[in-house]
């Protein structure tokens, strides 16, 4: 089993699917979006600026064994 970090989330799959994961973000953009306070605004309209850039190393992966992986899931959710 392979631990997917994403972010700030955490995801477990088997290697073929992490692989998949890793592979289709590799190819992927960057998107975000910054408010514009009212006070600040040029036009009244626009509320938001819309940013797209180059990927990054937006995926971490690290390899888990089986063992831990059935303690983790008899531990379940955490509080």
């Amino acid at each position: 089993m392979v631990v997917v970090e994403i972010g700030y989330r955490k995801y477990v799959m088997d290697t073929e699917k992490a692989v998949k994961v890793a592979e289709l973000l590799a190819n992927a953009e960057l998107y975000d979006r910054t408010y514009i306070p009212q006070e600040e605004r040029v036009d009244s309209d626009v509320e938001y600026i819309h940013h797209i850039w180059g990927a990054e190393d937006t995926v971490a992966m690290r390899v888990i064994t089986d063992h831990t992986y059935r303690m983790a899931k008899l531990a379940g959710k955490k509080d």
